[in-house]
Order: structure tokens, then sequence, then C-alpha cells
């Protein structure tokens, strides 16, 4: 009997000893593989980030190739208390994977969602609604923002901006719920590291609490709001925790990055946070950041640092023109668009990039035209009425003009970019070559030419173009030092922009996307440089497209969108 006393009371603290509070191991899930930013260094920092907590095991999900379909990916959410989100898509999981995670999180399962994983699966309602705010466009939902007297701003679907950010920049985090167990006992304010500051998200945004915003400032290309950085939303019976910091290595280090991620994994997978603030969290006046990756705990090497600005480097102005087009009506397109390149000579651009076909509206996408009217409107290059106009333009103006065009060669057509120099002299032409409905008007290319100016050689592709890697990959090897795609086709951060920032990431340089409802701006990492909408991708065809009647209405949106790209010390 004593014996037994004894054993069943040994058991008991043995029980209490194994489970203190969440000291257990959680087991946490990254998921990574697809990405428009460079997800084959960022999660190893995640990793390292979660484990030196001593709270989580984590293991690593790698999804094949965007070349290839997913296969037999099938992570098994259920054997982890967190999944952790280093993900960014434009293919939808298949059903049988978009359930399971469904009924994973609904079970009582936790997510963190990191930074590009809220651009992604815009079609994906569930998704939607577990991450409350994503990089959208203003048809696909709610805003939320705070003003300046901290009330809680909710601009309606449809109303206002869409997802975008500035030039990534260091900015102040200012806390606005100290209950939640992630933010309890943070600092009100700390300065985060040099990052994209993401602003305009939009989304269903129910039950969302937000813990943290950032002032998102004009002269940086923001909105002048406090904009969402990190929230909570409840799903089912489980949390998920959103952080749209955390681009690049860089922003990673930071120290109040690091502690968000922490806490916020930490709550996503038991409901409480157990940790406590390290001695090198960021203040109101400075920023702090760790080194990943190197031997040893990245806890034991605090650094501080009051500028990690970058010296300023020599550039050169890109400007886009982001008109509508008016179908078949050549001399009207030419008199639109006209003042326009010389409102961007005047602003200082030395390069100015139009979209696909503007002349005749992409009069190729009408089959109601005559194949004989059609062809009749195709302009000879560079000999061609307008040609002429617009190269006698580019002359007067001292510019380069990338000129997108129906070009007739005789007994060929093509979908033509064409790029003259300030002398008004033809450089070259690239001819598009995914031609998908075209091919009944238009011949492909084949060739990847690039064209030599002071600024750099410059690489062109026309919209299909930009979902071929070979294309882009043609183009490097011919040396193309940044790239132009002028457009006309799908756009926004679902459709477009997620696909396009990894390929760009790839070739590890600029890429600059011009349409008549978005011009896009990539950095060689394959972050947003900038962006600007001018429509929804929702409205496919109808936000590229207006008649002669609603010229100067509010669908007749247009703009001279710039961009200073950096071309050596």
């Amino acid at each position: 009997m004593i014996y037994q006393s004894f054993a069943a009371l040994l058991f008991c603290c043995l029980t209490v000893i194994a489970t203190p509070g969440h000291a257990r191991e959680l087991a946490a899930l990254i998921l990574d593989g697809r990405n428009d930013h460079d997800w084959k260094t960022t999660t190893p920092i995640l990793k390292e980030i979660l484990e030196e907590t001593g709270l989580f095991k984590v293991d690593v999900s790698t999804a094949s190739d965007r070349r290839e379909p997913y296969g037999d990916w099938n992570p098994q959410f259920s054997n982890y208390h967190v999944v952790v989100s280093n993900f960014s898509d434009s293919e939808i999981w298949p059903e049988s994977l978009r359930d399971s995670f469904v009924d994973y999180l609904r079970g009582g399962g936790g997510f963190v969602a990191i930074h590009a994983a809220t651009n992604t699966f815009g079609d994906w309602e569930d998704y939607c609604e577990m991450i409350g705010l994503g990089w959208r466009g203003p048809g696909d939902g709610d805003r939320l923002y705070f003003d300046d007297t901290a009330d809680l701003v909710r601009v309606p679907h449809g109303q206002g901006r869409g997802a975008g950010h500035g030039p990534a920049h260091e900015f102040t985090i200012d806390v606005r719920d100290n209950e939640h167990p992630v933010t309890r006992g943070m600092p009100h304010k700390w300065v985060h590291a040099v990052d994209d500051l993401y602003h305009g998200q939009r989304g269903p945004a129910k039950a969302m609490t937000i813990l943290a915003t950032a002032y998102s400032a004009e002269d940086k290309k923001g909105t002048g709001v406090h904009e969402p950085m990190i929230w909570t939303v409840p799903y089912g019976k489980g949390r998920v925790f959103t952080t749209v910091m955390g681009d690049n290595p860089t922003s990673m280090s930071c120290v109040g990055f690091v502690t968000t991620v922490q806490r916020g994994a930490e709550w996503a997978a038991t409901g409480k946070v157990t940790q406590t603030f390290p001695n090198d969290f960021p203040t109101a006046g400075q920023v702090s950041t760790r080194t990943f990756g190197t031997t040893g705990n990245s806890a034991n090497t605090p650094q501080r640092s009051k500028d990690t600005s970058r010296q300023p480097l020599k550039t050169v102005r890109i400007a886009g023109i982001v008109l509508k087009w008016v179908r078949g009506n050549p001399a009207l397109n030419f008199a639109r668009i006209e003042p326009m390149i010389r409102e961007a000579a005047a602003n200082g651009a030395e390069i100015v990039v139009t979209t696909e076909c503007f002349l005749d509206g992409y009069a190729v996408r009408d089959k109601s035209i005559s194949v004989e009217d059609y062809l009749a409107m195709g302009e000879a290059i560079p000999d061609g009425e307008y040609f002429r106009k617009f190269a006698d333009l580019a002359r007067e103006l001292g510019i380069y003009l990338a000129l997108g065009l129906h070009e007739d060669s005789g007994n060929t057509h093509y979908n033509t970019a064409a790029l003259i120099d300030p002398n008004g002299e033809l450089v070259g032409k690239y001819h598009k070559h995914r031609l998908g409905h075209e091919i009944d008007r238009h011949t492909a290319g084949t060739e990847f030419p690039v064209f030599e100016t002071p600024h750099g050689t410059v690489g062109m592709m026309i919209c299909a173009d930009r979902g071929r890697r070979h294309i882009w990959q043609g183009l490097s090897d011919s040396g193309a030092d940044f790239f132009f795609c002028l457009s006309g086709g799908s756009f926004g951060p679902v459709k477009n922009d997620s696909g396009m920032r990894m390929l760009t990431a790839e070739q590890d340089k600029y890429m600059f996307f011009v349409h008549p409802s978005e011009f896009l701006a990539i950095a060689p990492n394959g972050s947003v440089a900038d962006v600007q909408m001018l429509g929804e991708a929702t409205q496919g065809g109808n936000a590229m497209l207006i008649s002669e009647a609603e010229i100067g209405s509010a669908r007749d949106q247009n703009k001279v969108c710039y961009f200073d790209l950096p071309v050596g010390e």
C-alpha cells in the first residue's frame, strides 16, 4: 500500500514537472518553396528565430517549383501546433489541401502569416478571412486604418485605394493594444529596421484585433494615415497572427520583428505567451538588430544602429504612362498620350514607357473588327505617320521613348515594343512571343533583342511574355540590365504582381510594368519598389478600355507615374 501510494505520488510529480505552462516543445511547420521574396534566405532565419526561444521544434515543408504542379506536396498540418507561412503564390492550392488547412485551423490550430503571405490566394475566401487583410485591390474588401485622433476607420469595399507601399525605410511602430498577450508589456513605440511599409490592404477584416500600426508618411509615397502592421484573427477554434513586416533578411534582423514573431507564434499555438521581452528590444528612438545565419545564438549578438540608409546612387527617372485605351482610334489615342509624355519630360523623365498597342487601343482583342480593317490600323516602323510623330516628340524633348504598337511590316504584322532615342532614331524593336488569341492576326517573335542606352541595357517584353521564364532568361542572356513590360492584360496583386516579383528576383534586375490600370516597379530582390493602381483587377477589360463618351469621366483614370532607377555610384 505504501509502495503504491508513493508510486502514484511520484507519477503525479513527474507529470507536473513535464508540463510547466508551455515549456513543453511546440511543433511548428514553416511553409515555403513559392514566394515572390527570397524564401531560400528568409526561411532559415525564421527557423532560427523560432528555435532560439527553446519552445519550438521546427520543420520545413517546401512546395515544388512554380514551373511544376503541386503534385504530391501535402503538409500534414494536424501534426503541428502552429503553421508559419513564408509562402506566396498566384496558383491556389488544390482543393484537398485547402480543405485540410481549413479543418486544421477551425479545429484549434495556429497560423502565422509573414509579410508576403498576405499577398496570395485572393480568390480563396477562407484564406482571406483567416488573414483579415491582404495585398488586394479596392474591390476586394474593406480597408482599416487609424486616423490622427486614434479612431479606427473602416473604408468600405470599392472605395479609396488598394494595397501598395513606397520605398523601404525605417519607421516607428505604435502599439494599439497593450492587453493582448502578444503585445502586453511591449514599449508603446519602437523603431523598426528598414522594411516595406504596407498600406491600403484590403479584405473581410472580420473580428480583427489590430495590435500595432505604423504611420505611412506621404513623403515616402504613403497614405498619410496609420496602417495596420500586426494583428490577430480568430478562425473557428484556431488563432491567426499576421505581420506585414519582414520583407527581407535586413528587416527580419530587427529585434522588434524577431520578438513579435516569437510571441505571435506562441500565442497562435497555445493562446498564451510565456516569453519576456529581451534587453535589446528597440526603443522609440533607436532600431536594434541581430545577426542571423552565423554560429552561436543570435541573441548573443545584439547590434544597435541609428542609420541604416544607403548612400545616394546616380539615378535615371523612368515614367510609365498609365492611360486607358480608346479602341480603334489612333488619332484620338495620340492626342491623349502626347501631353502626358510632355508632362513626363517636364518632370525629369529620361525614359518614357507606354502600354501595349495603345495607338489602336489593342484592337486585336475585338474580333468584330474585320481582318482587313484591323490590318489597316497597323503602323509602319520607322516610316509610319504616327511613329514619325513620336520620333519627332522624342527628339524635341530629348528622351528615350518605349512605345507599344501594332506594327505593319508589309505582309507581316506584329505586337511590337519599339525604342526611340533622344535623337528621334529607332534604336530597335522587340516582337511579342506569346500571342494567345492574337495568333490569327499577328506573327510571333522568336528573338531576344536588347537595346543599349547611356543608362544601361534595356530588355523589353510584352504582356503575356512576362509569364515565361525562358523569355526573361533570354533577355538577361542578351545583356539586359533592367526590364520593361508593356502590357494590357491581367494586372493587380493576385493575378499579376506575385508571379512577376518571383521572376524578377530570379533575374536580380529591376522590372517596370506599365498597364492601362497599373504602374509597378519591382526591385531586384522581388520586393515592390512602387505600385500605383488606377483600376480594379476584377473589372477585367473594363479596367483598360473606355469609350469616346467616357473621356474625362470618373472611369477615365490616368496618370504619369515615376520611378528613379539606380544606375550606378
